[in-house]
């Protein structure tokens, strides 16, 4: 789901997101915490449970905070197909917004690939769309 709407203003979801922000990263830690805890007789196999833990505690506290997936999905009207594609439209349509790093930030809470995959996808994307040009 698009953090704007085609009105290009923020979708009630990520307004609701942003006033509860740090739910996703407290997430986070508490799920590394625990995971390191879990299995502290083997550190390198528990830090890489504690953060897959993590991570999955901290989109599920992001979807939360956001109001809950149907929330999201009845309050967007735009989505994408790919996580590529939303990285690109959110970097065209709306990098110079002044609520970019907010809305990107409460985006990639619910959506944890973001992250890993916007600077590949600018990169890969077609210039023309990078340019923002429709021919």
């Amino acid at each position: 789901m698009a953090p704007y709407t085609k009105d290009d203003v923020l979708t009630p979801w990520v307004t609701k997101a942003i006033n509860t922000s740090a739910a996703a990263s407290i997430g986070g830690t508490v799920g590394a915490m625990a995971g390191q805890q879990a299995l502290n007789q083997i550190p390198f196999v528990g830090g890489i449970v504690g953060n897959m833990a993590g991570n999955a505690i901290g989109r599920e506290i992001a979807i939360k905070a956001a109001g809950g997936m149907s929330y999201i999905e009845e309050s967007s009207d735009q989505s994408f197909a790919t996580i590529d594609d939303l990285a690109v439209w959110m970097y065209v349509n709306h990098s110079t917004h002044e609520d970019y790093q907010s809305a990107f930030k409460a985006t990639s809470g619910i959506y944890p690939d973001l992250n890993k995959r916007y600077i590949k996808a600018l990169k890969s994307a077609p210039r023309k769309l990078a340019l923002g040009d429709d021919d």
